[in-house]
């Protein structure tokens, strides 16, 4: 069972207003994330350019949410290091600001406190699916050549490592276990200057 979870936040220009979405990104997260009852501690990392000036306020954040900011130079990855590490919870769950959880997904996160999905197997991570949508000709779009785009999001820190590379799946100690139901999903509703702005960044580590 698990009784409490940390939430990481990894934002770059949070209060950028994306189209076809009634709320910022900032906005949209901190709502689908205040709706999980097991969430005690919220940890935001605000990745500046150079030149850029903090978008998000300490009067901005509600209690129990830890705020840093880093300079957004590469390995940007290295962040969700640094967030197992400041947790003071076992279990962390990853939701990047474009992402949000669905009904079922929240659901389940939720009952992990009272439910073991897996009793018989020694779990340290899950996996859920991710649909991707983006916005073209006025509408939120499915992407179905990018398929259930499968993203390990909820960990045992004690047993899971990010060392920093681009698009790096960490290395997990125990059994990975995959959630493989339609309703339990991670809604990306991408947005298309982030994508060539993070393609270009992976783009020139290589």
């Amino acid at each position: 069972m698990i009784e409490h979870i940390t939430v990481g936040l990894v934002t770059h220009r949070p209060l950028t207003h994306p189209p076809g979405l009634i709320e910022n990104f900032w906005e949209g997260w901190r709502l689908n994330i205040q709706r999980l009852g097991i969430v005690d501690e919220v940890i935001v990392i605000e990745m500046l350019d150079p030149g850029e000036e903090l978008e998000l306020m300490p009067s901005m954040l509600p209690d129990g949410y830890k705020y840093t900011a880093r300079n957004n130079d590469p390995p940007t990855d290295i962040t969700r290091k640094e967030t197992l590490e400041a947790a003071q919870n076992d279990w962390v769950l990853f939701l990047d600001d474009d992402e949000r959880m669905s009904e079922g997904m929240l659901r389940f996160i939720d009952s992990l406190a009272t439910e073991d999905p897996a009793p018989s197997h020694d779990w340290s991570a899950i996996c859920f699916g991710r649909e991707d949508y983006i916005w073209y000709h006025d509408l939120w779009r499915y992407i179905p050549a990018n398929g259930n785009d499968p993203q390990i999001r909820l960990v045992d820190r004690r047993r899971a490592r990010w060392h920093g590379r681009p698009h790096e799946v960490p290395e997990v100690d125990g059994v990975l276990l995959t959630i493989n139901r339609p309703d339990v999903k991670i809604l990306h509703y991408r947005d298309y200057e982030k994508i060539v702005k993070k393609t270009q960044t992976c783009n020139d580590l290589h």
